[in-house]
Formats: structure tokens, sequence, C-alpha cells
């Protein structure tokens, strides 16, 4: 992780008490997104991005807030660029049977943002959605 801190803590909630089952447990999970500062926000400065982040398969889910097209170009080695017109809604590239290379370095761009990543080289297939996504 790049520039933040996991914390857990328990907070008190208005909801029901839920208790699950195991099976219900193990599928389970919570993930927070929040926006970056606004421009009139001071905040400290971002580290620099040595490394891209790592996907731990080679089919990641792909998250855009408007219906567009998303280009993948993989920017490691020379070979010609992926391009989708995506929905606004998660979509697993995995199981539209789009797989990248283990180890390859990507670039997802997405109108005038661009994201880059790396699969992780040693992938032995599918993951939890949430370890593959990538937002913009």
């Amino acid at each position: 992780m790049v520039g933040g801190a996991v914390q857990r803590k328990t907070v008190p909630c208005a909801g029901k008490p839920m208790q699950l089952s195991n099976e219900q447990s193990g599928k389970s999970g919570g993930l927070v997104f929040r926006r970056p500062p606004s421009a009139n926000t001071t905040t400290a400065p971002a580290p620099p991005a040595d490394r891209p982040r790592v996907i731990p398969s080679a089919g990641p889910v792909i998250s855009l807030p408007k219906p567009g097209r998303l280009t993948l170009a993989r920017i490691d080695e020379k070979a010609a660029p992926l391009v989708l017109d995506l929905p606004a809604k998660p979509v697993d590239l995995g199981k539209r049977g789009v797989h990248l290379v283990p180890g390859g370095t990507y670039r997802a761009s997405y109108g005038t943002n661009a994201i880059v990543f790396e699969v992780d080289a040693h992938s032995t297939g599918e993951t939890s959605p949430l370890a593959r996504l990538i937002r913009f």
C-alpha cells in the first residue's frame, strides 16, 4: 500500500445484530472508497510511484464511473493494445476471457486517466474480485 494506513476498529451501529454462518463469513468483506482531496485541501505530497500496483491474477476487475472505452496497453514489452467498451459497473475481465500475461506491466487508460499495474508473476489463478479491482 502506498500513502495510507489501515486501521480496524469496532464502532456502534444502528443496524440489527447479525451473525454470519461459517460459509457466509468466508465470502464476506468490506471495502471503503474515498474521493481524492479537493484542490483547496492541503495534503502531504504523494509518495513517488516507483512500482506499479501488483494485482494477483491475470484477469483484473475494472470499474468505470461511466460507460466508456478502456485501453489496456502492455508497457514492458511490445504488444498490440486491447480496446474494450465497458459499462459503468465492475467488469471481471477474466470471466470475459481477457487474460493478461503474468509478470507483465500494463497501462489501463480511460479518458484522460491512466493506471499502471503489474500482474503477479506467480499468479496461479483466480482470486477475490476485490483483490483484482482497478477502479477509475
